[in-house]
């Protein structure tokens, strides 16, 4: 903002009712968040109360008003809860005062009104539904999920009073969001500058799913530029029958079966149910009584000031003293170095504690340790080893000043429990992404970028979880593991932003889409991997978009 200026005389003189925004905290800065963000190219209004000239509103993120020989007051807080009465949606464009002293105010969120002279606000929207999305997703199942302008992420999943009700599930600018296609309660949401979120609960609770090794160095979501681009841009593929998986569960069941029974075996990469035929016999003791000729002593001693009982057989020590009759004894005044405790103990008294072990004959072999009880329950003999066949790759495009070109993946994005850190940066050094889309089978994954470029990034099919420093792969692009290739007209750049690819599963065709409303040409498509040709130009982009395109 450079200044605010009155004018009492129809324009002949001008006072200044408001100084530029230098930045400083706390001054008076209606169009930015911080010193480095400023709106006014993009929400600036400004209006005169009706039959008052010494009061003026201005909007900006949010709404002010000034009075004569006052300050500049904060009306409207955007982040506030809509039944607020000092609520009114981020970003103003529009004030509108009717012959009842009224106010009408056009934002990003609609329209709110005042009828107290600006002093409260309230929604006014009923049914006015223009939000802007920028990019949507789907389920199985016909759930919708979208990336909204200034609107949050938006999901429905058709359990509404009305079949078009959504749930807001994010906040901010929603960008990329995705439902999963295998389980339909695990969703994907963005906001700006590389900041993205996972729920298990369809939206409930949300937490933070960024690459830490990327997000240790800047602020994901943050008002601030050089945390990511402004559109956060992500794409998953997912497999839920991949039978080439390498990946497998160790499962422990909590019964006894026979062999030729089905047990369901809950995938580790989604909760959805693998059902697994025995082989053989699977054996478990619903009450497992011990067995006489293996039971052993602990040693239990008792110290002074304070008194106190350890079990050597559970707290590690250095001395080893045998407490079975023929070994050495423990006399009291003895010193026993605890070291799980780091800590030396003199020793008041001992006592000797059985300890117990089971078997079951139908393992011969096995021993299950039961500590000092001489009963245990539900004890399994058995671990059932299952291939898990659900997969999936997650790939964010996290572009921004602090990190310009990355693309990161992971294996992990439907695996709740699994390590956070297991990223991998796959592309360096391609510009910021726009788009991206995999091939029907994984092994691909197509980069669009805002330059003008699409990259072929290859070698994922048969890479399953890999751990940070597995030897299996090396995410540098020079190894045979991953290849990246330019595939844009000559291997150089459209010269225009990519907007959307689509892909063939046998990568025969390629079909790409260009922004740019001054350009000639807007739709591409690639057949057999040779040259790009161009297809069709022009105006017609939003149109065949959503029309199905085969090529000979």
């Amino acid at each position: 903002m450079l200044g605010i200026w009155r004018s009492t005389d129809n324009g002949l003189n001008w006072t200044e009712i408001a100084p530029a925004a230098t930045g400083t905290p706390g001054a008076f800065a209606p169009f930015s968040h911080s010193a480095s963000l400023g709106q006014g190219t993009y929400d600036n209004i400004i209006s005169v109360q009706r039959g008052n000239p010494d009061r003026i509103f201005l909007g900006g993120i949010d709404i002010y008003s000034w009075n004569y020989n006052g300050n500049w007051n904060q009306m409207t807080q955007w982040f506030y809860s809509p039944t607020n009465p000092q609520y009114a949606h981020a970003d103003q464009h529009e004030q509108y005062w009717d012959k009842w002293g009224r106010l009408y105010v056009g934002n990003d969120g609609g329209i709110s009104y005042s009828d107290d002279g600006g002093q409260t606000f309230v929604p006014a929207n009923r049914g006015y539904n223009v939000t802007q999305f920028y990019a949507i997703g789907y389920s199985a199942h016909g759930d919708v999920i979208g990336g909204a302008q200034d609107n949050g992420t938006q999901a429905n999943y058709h359990d509404n009073a009305g079949y078009r009700s959504h749930d807001e599930v994010g906040g901010g600018d929603g960008f990329s969001a995705q439902i999963s296609f295998i389980n339909r309660n695990i969703l994907f949401t963005s906001v700006y500058n590389g900041a993205i979120r996972r729920s298990s609960d369809r939206g409930q609770n949300t937490f933070a799913y960024t690459p830490p090794q990327w997000a240790a160095d800047c602020d994901p979501g943050g008002l601030e530029a050089g945390c990511g681009q402004f559109f956060t841009n992500f794409k998953m593929w997912e497999h839920p029958k991949d039978l080439n998986s390498t990946d497998s569960i160790d499962f422990i069941p909590s019964d006894a079966y026979d062999a030729g029974d089905v047990v369901d075996v809950p995938s580790r990469t989604t909760g959805k149910i693998i059902p697994y035929t025995t082989p053989t016999q699977i054996v478990f003791d619903d009450t497992l009584d011990f067995n006489p000729a293996l039971t052993e002593f602990d040693t239990v001693i008792t110290t002074s000031a304070p008194s106190t009982d350890y079990n050597l057989a559970i707290v590690n020590h250095t001395e080893q003293f045998d407490a079975i009759p023929g070994g050495a004894p423990i006399d009291a005044g003895d010193s026993i170095y605890l070291v799980d405790l780091d800590t030396t103990v003199e020793v008041d008294s001992y006592t000797l504690l059985n300890h117990y072990y089971g078997t079951n004959p139908l393992r011969p072999g096995k021993v299950f340790d039961m500590e000092n009880d001489s009963q245990s329950y539900n004890v399994a003999w058995d671990t059932i080893r299952v291939q898990d066949y659900f997969q999936s790759w997650f790939a964010i495009g996290l572009g921004g000043s602090t990190d310009p070109s990355g693309v990161w993946m992971t294996r992990n994005a439907l695996r709740l429990s699994a390590d956070a850190n297991e990223w991998f940066k796959v592309a360096d050094g391609i510009g910021q992404v726009s788009t991206m889309e995999f091939s029907r089978d994984g092994n691909h994954l197509f980069i669009g970028t805002w330059n003008g470029s699409i990259y072929r990034l290859s070698g994922f099919g048969d890479v399953y979880s890999p751990a940070v420093g597995d030897s299996s792969i090396d995410w540098d692009l020079g190894h045979d593991s991953t290849t990246l290739t330019n595939i844009s007209p000559g291997g150089t750049t459209f010269g225009l932003p990519v907007t959307g690819i689509a892909v063939e599963g046998d990568l025969d065709h390629v079909v790409v889409t260009l922004g740019g409303l001054s350009a000639l040409h807007h739709l591409y498509v690639k057949p057999i991997m040779q040259q790009v040709v161009h297809l069709l130009g022009r105006i017609f982009m939003a149109i065949f978009l959503t029309c199905h395109i085969t090529v000979a």
